[in-house]
């Protein structure tokens, strides 16, 4: 009898174990602390799209994951509607939140796991919202998914449609604490082939709690061609004879940027983003855009666009979010690269929750 009762109570303790559920919120500063905005991707957004989201602040140890909860915004609306979205779910290790590459599969450490194939999901209604609001009407549930704790973690959203009925909340996300850099610039550019203003260079840089987005593109340029970005230390305003323009850098190094569009465009987070480690002090350079352009005149059939002078931010730890996101806008689900912006790529994401 002794040795039945010993086992019975193993198997109750068990039991107890197996379904006990704990939690954890990822950024973990917004666990009971209001996010420091919203955003409408993926879930109150209509435009089909894939949507990655990295986490490095889960902490270690196995956990059986087996659902994924949001929350609305803070504030004072009852949202009482729902929406019925058209999604597939998948879950796979990553690496580093401030590593996140534009290329989704990149992202992957192994497989990822679809948790919830394609599927309609009936979220809402989320209810009354507060200051934070409660993680409610927004829950994805799925079979237990194991994650090892060894890496981050990352989750993805196929999204092939989404009907909004009544009222719904835009998620609260939560960001780094954000420094700016400064741009100014300088001079004028060439006027293309198929232009009526003159090419510019557009230029933005942010630090995200330590690390430093900087993002370079072009307007104004000839259609569909290679473009260069000229980076240097000074500003010679040079004139040299063949040339269509001014040279406003001293030119330390020259690297390929991207492709301009039929309009003449590149914009920077389509085009050439990148996120550093913060470790350069807040210097200034000088940059300026080139690019091929056939129907010149001139000797060197070169666009040159006008300058920028722009001084990175110094790092600022104040608030770090181990979070990072990766999304397109294409209209499909079969993207295979995504848009990073300066203040909302890395060190931003979704509050989300684990339940294990």
């Amino acid at each position: 009898m002794r040795t039945l009762t010993t086992v019975s109570i193993a198997l109750v303790a068990f039991t107890a174990c197996l379904s006990a559920q704990n939690t954890i919120v990822s950024p973990i500063g917004a666990t009971s602390t209001e996010g420091s905005g919203s955003n409408a991707f993926p879930f109150t957004s209509s435009v089909i799209r894939r949507y990655q989201q990295i986490h490095s602040d889960l902490g270690s140890g196995a956990k059986l994951i087996k659902q994924l909860s949001f929350r609305a915004n803070g504030g004072s609306t009852n949202y009482t509607g729902t929406r019925a979205m058209d999604i597939e779910l998948a879950l796979c290790d990553a690496g580093d939140y401030a590593s996140i590459s534009n290329n989704f599969s990149a992202n992957y450490i192994g497989s990822p796991t679809t948790v919830i194939s394609r599927t309609i999901v009936n979220l809402g209604p989320q209810g009354q919202a507060s200051i934070p609001s409660p993680f409610q009407g927004m829950d994805l549930s799925f079979s237990p998914y194991v994650h090892s704790g060894t890496n981050s973690l990352l989750w993805e959203m196929k999204v092939y449609g989404n009907v909004l009925s009544g009222t719904f909340g835009s998620p609260d996300a939560d960001a780094s604490t954000t420094t700016s850099g400064s741009t100014s610039v300088s001079g004028t550019g060439c006027v293309a082939t198929g232009r009526t203003s003159a090419m510019t260079i557009t230029a933005t840089s942010a630090d995200m709690g330590g690390y430093v987005g900087i993002g370079l593109g072009v307007s104004n340029a000839p259609s569909n061609q290679l473009y260069w970005i000229s980076l240097g230390t000074s500003n010679p305003a040079l004139s040299v004879p063949g040339w269509c323009g001014t040279f406003y850098t001293n030119n330390i190094t020259l690297f390929p940027a991207g492709l301009t569009n039929a309009s003449g465009s590149a914009l920077y987070y389509e085009n050439f983003s990148v996120h550093l480690q913060n470790t350069f002090g807040g210097p200034t350079f000088t940059l300026q855009a080139l690019a091929l352009d056939p129907g010149l005149t001139n000797p060197v059939q070169v666009a040159m666009s006008n300058g920028a002078s722009m001084t990175l931010p110094l790092p600022n730890t104040t608030k770090v979010v181990q979070v990072s996101r990766m999304f397109d806008s294409s209209g499909t689900t079969t993207a295979t690269s995504g848009l990073r912006f300066t203040t909302s790529t890395v060190g931003y994401g979704l509050v989300t929750r684990f339940t294990y």
